[in-house]
């Protein structure tokens, strides 16, 4: 691929910084490539990404942004700017990057809902989280921190959450 992320890939590596899609394919005139709103380096999967059309989670959360994780199972709130084109992210609105998985807590909205693989808005306002497995990440014997990790092997085959107010 020409590009990963912000980044050009170098191998397994992260190289170059690349701003300016100009040169990328974009799919016969019908699809337009932009820069990520964020990126991340440490053991995140953003895998599922919905906006949030209505205020069952109360005003706080109408028109904002969540994002699921694969590997950590946690899902992510985001505040976006007026024109909904930028995620609003105080002091990373310049990089959009995270560097370490830790940079993205304050955007944690609920954790534990293992490999979440999409969210929905139902025909009811609420909003689902739908995960397979317990969680994401193989947990690998040489790992020693194993409180990010989950096991594929879990007998949970999958589950569908409904995210409601209390």
């Amino acid at each position: 691929s020409q590009v990963q992320g912000l980044w050009k890939p170098n191998g397994s590596s992260m190289g170059e910084v690349s701003l300016d899609p100009s040169k990328l394919v974009d799919f016969h005139n019908t699809g337009k490539y932009s820069v990520p709103r964020l990126t991340t380096v440490d053991e995140t999967g953003f895998t599922a990404i919905k906006f949030l059309n209505s205020n069952k989670l109360g005003n706080d959360y109408t028109n904002t942004l969540f994002v699921g994780d694969f590997h950590t199972g946690k899902l992510y709130n985001f505040k976006l700017d007026d024109n909904r084109n930028n995620l609003l992210l105080g002091n990373k609105d310049t990089n959009k990057t995270a560097y370490k998985i830790s940079e993205l807590e304050p955007y944690v909205f609920g954790q534990g809902f293992g490999g979440i693989v999409d969210l929905e808005v139902g025909p009811d306002g609420n909003l689902y989280v739908l995960s397979i497995y317990y969680g994401g990440d193989n947990c690998y014997e040489d790992i020693e921190d194993k409180t990010q990790c989950f096991d594929y092997s879990s007998q949970t085959p999958g589950t569908i959450f409904k995210i409601k107010l209390k």
